[in-house]
């Protein structure tokens, strides 16, 4: 048997849920000497997975974030040096030019690069960004994905072999190490706050962005047959500017709540939701869908990325074959009219059995261990 090799595992984006991803991960490896680089806002207060803080960019103003995080990235090369890794794995990326030349300074170094691409590119419609993850792409030795979707684009987009790219899901998020008690709190205030009654709930949660299709939603929930409804509420939550929200302010069956959600808010309005709205223009893995599927609530999505990839287990929702906003009303309708038409326990036993971080792990960790011999 092959032994598994030294690894760092290394993502400057761990905090929230990229730390909750990261954890999951790590914590089902076994058998495996690994040392994880992650932020200074790493949030999980376990240490069955323990971490060396190294990026702080995030806590700096303008350009000294980008000096914050080469200053990292140079940290972390001296220790690659001294410590002298069989694998690196990399999550996310944060100044592509200089991280080029990272990785060609590790390269030189005999180490094996693995680069799991959450986004294909993490700053869409921009050519410089996409010429520079062409050249990214082409010297790491293994990219991770997470849907047969996402393979695709990465191979028409920059025409990579296929050999070089592994399918490997995105485990389902589970929050339940935070506080139970505050969250029935927050489900209490939310209702009464905002009149929350026994009307069929959408919601769409995280970061506001346009990628995210929140024009979408608001042309969608500006018909006379979702304005007028009193059957039906929206709820619009989460950090991100974007004036269209405006248009809602005058519709009596919106609520927006346009900031930053602690974690046990987000959780709290999952849980009053009964569907939520995901019909992104572009992505390769939602972490908002992975955390709805434990909650197992439906979904409304748009067939990109892994989106609709649950859907192959039993119909947990619908899915937004055009990203039109009155197909999407006309669907909102149908998903309220239907509301009681629960999926299984059989179809979600199934796709927890497929998002299983026991599984994701023993995949994770056996591309490490054939590249450490190649």
């Amino acid at each position: 048997m092959i032994s598994s090799p030294k690894v760092f595992f290394v993502d400057p984006m761990s905090y929230h849920n990229l730390a909750l991803y990261d954890y999951s991960l790590l914590s089902n490896f076994e058998h495996i000497d690994f040392k994880y680089f992650g932020n200074y806002k790493y949030d999980i207060n376990d240490q069955k997975v323990p971490i060396e803080r190294l990026y702080e960019y995030n806590s700096k103003f303008s350009f000294l974030k980008i000096f914050s995080y080469i200053k990292s990235q140079r940290k972390l090369v001296r220790n690659v040096q001294r410590e002298k890794p069989k694998v690196i794995h990399f999550q996310w990326f944060k100044v592509a030019i200089y991280d080029y030349l990272i990785l060609l300074r590790i390269k030189k170094m005999g180490v094996k690069i693995v680069y799991t691409a959450h986004n294909v590119v993490q700053h869409y419609g921009l050519d410089r960004y996409t010429r520079m993850y062409h050249k990214i792409y082409k010297i790491v030795d293994v990219i991770i994905v997470h849907s047969e979707k996402t393979k695709d684009e990465l191979i028409e987009k920059y025409h990579i072999p296929e050999k070089k790219i592994k399918v490997v899901p995105h485990g389902i998020l589970s929050f339940d190490h935070v506080d139970s008690s505050k969250i029935r709190e927050y489900i209490e205030n939310f209702r009464r706050h905002y009149d929350i009654g026994n009307q069929i709930v959408f919601a769409m949660l995280g970061e506001i962005n346009f990628y995210k299709g929140v024009d979408i939603v608001i042309d969608a929930w500006k018909s006379p047959r979702l304005v007028d409804n009193d059957n039906v509420k929206l709820i619009f939550a989460g950090k991100g500017k974007y004036n269209r929200l405006k248009e809602l302010d005058t519709i009596k069956n919106t609520i927006v709540i346009n900031r930053f959600l602690e974690t046990e808010e987000f959780m709290a309005l999952l849980k009053i939701a009964d569907f939520i709205l995901l019909p992104y223009r572009q992505i390769s893995q939602s972490g908002v869908l992975l955390t709805t599927l434990h909650e197992k609530k439906r979904v409304i999505v748009s067939d990109v990325g892994g989106l609709s990839d649950p859907f192959r287990f039993g119909k947990i929702g619908y899915i937004l074959e055009r990203l039109e906003s009155a197909l999407l009303t006309d669907i909102i309708l149908t998903a309220a009219d239907e509301a009681d038409k629960l999926p299984n326990n059989e179809v979600w036993e199934a796709i927890f059995h497929h998002y299983d971080w026991k599984t994701i792990a023993v995949k994770t960790q056996k591309i490490y261990e054939e590249i450490a011999v190649d």
